[in-house]
């Protein structure tokens, strides 16, 4: 059988910049072994969802980070 491959979006709540922005990081996991990056995106944590694992909303900056 192939490789199980998982992808996911998280947000470290725990650090924020000076607009009080979290980081969006991406999460890869190969066979039970992972790696995290940043994405070097920053997002309202209001705004994230946990779920989806994207931001929630219509404004244009919220399309362009989903993208």
């Amino acid at each position: 059988m192939g490789d199980m491959i998982n992808v996911l979006f998280y947000v470290g709540k725990l650090k924020t910049n000076s607009e009080g922005l979290s980081p969006v990081y991406l999460r890869v996991t190969v066979n039970g072994q992972r790696f995290d990056i940043s994405t070097s995106q920053f997002v309202d944590v209001a705004k994230w969802s946990q779920v989806g694992g994207r931001a929630m909303g219509s404004a244009k900056e919220v399309k362009e980070l989903n993208f």
